[in-house]
């Protein structure tokens, strides 16, 4: 957000109140405007949007939704006559005529992934309706906030300890069977290692229970929801991602970018957040045997781990710069605006 509105980008939000982002975005100066999410029917929600839309009068409406629905607001702002765009991270599957109706509500879809363009074309999407844009990290802004003495104090952390950082989703079992099977390999795989679980979900008391009888000895800790894994990231030596679903897992390039090594899980996703000489840690889902090879290789080859480090922070600073990512979504704004029609001021005049 910063950067679109250093371009002269008038910029406002709406969002729930309270929520991470709007926090985030107030910070930065952004024009805030709470949305009441928790009206009662679908036709208030969407009088609601429609009428906020009128009253900010906006160019281009920018929807967000992680799972790729957002009906509602897309149907809204064409009924202010307004031009709407649609980014989302994991589309989900939904029946073709809704995915029809989306399709029909919004002028343009975004992605930064190329997997999730893919997926989006491939159930229906008209590729004149897709524009790729780039992702975009503050590399300093992943250095850890908090001290080492902090980080060690806080884990109950020798100083020759070697730390782990392992993410993975609380709400999916099979991923947390996938977990319980391979932490027997990595504690047995240097004495001195330490495994640092993050995460959230409605399974983490599940895990923790079963942790007692795979863990006996302690050595793996699960990080509480208060720990921010950005705090964290610095002081690991390698960071594990264990997700087993085609998704993005920014964490990823939030480590690289704080000069963590990282192994974890191949699949589509992942490929296209790791820098190609990272790749050598990334194995099939299930190996759990070459993801142990992998987190030993990396334990004592302290040289690779050293390159590793310094190849994830270079790629970041190069393929993910904030201003690439800044351009690429004017490009995507302004190809949606082209030709555009003066019924987005009469219709707000009408409201």
């Amino acid at each position: 957000m910063p950067e679109l509105a250093g371009r002269g980008i008038r910029l406002s939000l709406l969002c729930e109140p309270d929520c991470v982002v709007s926090i985030a975005a107030q910070s930065s100066g952004v024009n805030v405007v709470h949305w009441d999410g928790e009206q009662e029917s679908w036709l208030g929600r969407l009088m609601q949007t429609r009428q906020l839309i009128c009253q900010l009068k906006p160019d281009l409406v920018h929807v967000h939704c992680e799972r790729g629905d957002g009906f509602i607001f897309g149907l809204a702002a064409r009924l202010a006559g307004v031009k709407a765009v649609l980014s989302t991270d994991s589309p989900r599957r939904i029946n073709r005529l809704p995915r029809m109706l989306n399709h029909h509500v919004y002028n343009r879809y975004l992605s930064p992934y190329e997997f999730v363009g893919s997926r989006l074309l491939r159930r229906g999407l008209p590729d004149a309706k897709l524009s790729r844009v780039r992702l975009g990290i503050d590399p300093d802004a992943c250095r850890p906030s908090w001290t080492l003495e902090k980080f060690r104090k806080e884990f109950g952390l020798e100083a020759d300890q070697f730390v782990i950082g392992l993410h993975t989703d609380f709400s999916s079992m099979q991923e947390q069977r996938y977990l319980l099977h391979l932490l027997p390999l990595l504690t047995g795989a240097y004495a001195g290692v330490r495994v640092i679980v993050f995460g959230e979900g409605p399974l983490e008391g599940s895990l923790e229970k079963n942790l007692q009888v795979v863990d006996p000895k302690g050595v793996v800790q699960l990080a509480r929801t208060g720990h921010n894994l950005k705090n964290l990231l610095g002081h690991l030596q390698i960071f594990l991602s264990l997700s087993t679903q085609v998704r993005p897992h920014l964490e990823l390039l939030d480590a690289q970018a704080s000069g963590v090594p990282i192994a974890g899980i191949n699949n589509q996703a992942t490929l296209e957040l790791v820098a190609k000489d990272n790749r050598i840690n990334l194995v099939s889902p299930k190996d759990n045997e070459g993801l142990a090879t992998a987190i030993k290789r990396l334990i004592y080859q302290p040289r690779q781990r050293r390159q590793l480090k310094a190849t994830g922070e270079r790629w970041v600073r190069q393929e993910f710069a904030t201003a690439d990512m800044a351009a690429s979504y004017l490009e995507a704004y302004a190809r949606t605006l082209r030709n555009r029609s003066n019924s987005s001021q009469a219709s707000c005049e009408i409201a």
